[in-house]
């Protein structure tokens, strides 16, 4: 990223339903097809934890591609909201 840019993607309702079915596998085409490579801010009202989203964007990729790109270290892992 060019430090004279100041673009970066935001979207909100990062833990919901949208985000796991649709945001999350369209950002990963961005990323694979167009190089997106800005900063992406995820934005929403639940208080998860860093670890919860990042499980949560894994587990929505993985249902979405069942053949990760080898290599890859994505482990499926379950979604649940926190207490």
């Amino acid at each position: 990223m060019d430090a004279s840019n100041s673009d970066a993607l935001v979207f909100f309702g990062a833990t919901g339903d949208l985000a796991f079915k649709q945001i999350f596998p369209a950002l990963r085409a961005l990323v694979q097809r167009h190089g997106l490579d800005i900063p992406i801010i995820g934005v929403a009202f639940d208080n998860w934890t860093l670890d919860q989203l990042k499980a949560l964007s894994r587990d929505s990729l993985l249902q979405t591609d069942q053949t990760p790109a080898r290599g890859s270290s994505l482990q499926p892992a379950h979604r649940q909201p926190p207490h």
